[in-house]
């Protein structure tokens, strides 16, 4: 997990590790500060995976419970 860092230290990071024996079946992921603007960007680092916390933060919600009459 590569949290709140910036797609070239990710970059730089997974470069280093993927030079590790025994590496190639691990799965990396990012997050922290992965907005619309900048997915490309951090989608071009080589990570496996994206999590994308804006998609939840400050969500209105829609209530949809039934209340027993």
């Amino acid at each position: 997990m590569f949290d709140n860092m910036n797609p070239e230290q990710i970059k730089s990071s997974l470069i280093k590790i993927k030079n590790i024996p025994k590496t190639e079946n691990l799965l990396f992921e990012a997050s922290g500060n992965i907005t619309p603007d900048n997915l490309k960007e951090y989608s071009m680092t080589g990570i496996d995976v994206l999590s994308l916390g804006f998609l939840t933060h400050s969500v209105n919600f829609f209530n949809l419970s039934m209340e027993a009459m």
